[in-house]
């Protein structure tokens, strides 16, 4: 199994609807982003944007993963390092 297919299956999991398979992706409960807020001090927000912002951690996570995979594959490696996440960062 390659490194990008076990990254890939630590965020998302495939799910069975009617016999379809379907790539259903982790994401970060409305409530863990709620709490965080509240840690640094960001309370009046309404109950609406919570999803949205989950969605988009989801999105940035997977988008770092996938350019620093690509720094992988450049340097013809078969581990990922720190080195390749950061400069995924850098350039994203």
């Amino acid at each position: 199994m390659s490194l990008f297919t076990q990254l890939s299956n630590c965020i998302s999991r495939d799910m069975s609807v009617n016999g379809e398979n379907f790539k259903r992706y982790q994401i970060f409960s409305k409530e863990s982003i709620e709490l965080f807020s509240e840690s640094i001090g960001i309370s009046n927000v309404a109950e609406n944007v919570f999803p949205l912002i989950s969605e988009d951690v989801v999105y940035r996570i997977r988008e770092v993963l996938n350019n620093s995979l690509q720094f992988l594959r450049h340097c013809k490696r078969s581990r990922l390092t720190c080195d390749d996440i950061n400069k995924a960062l850098k350039n994203s």
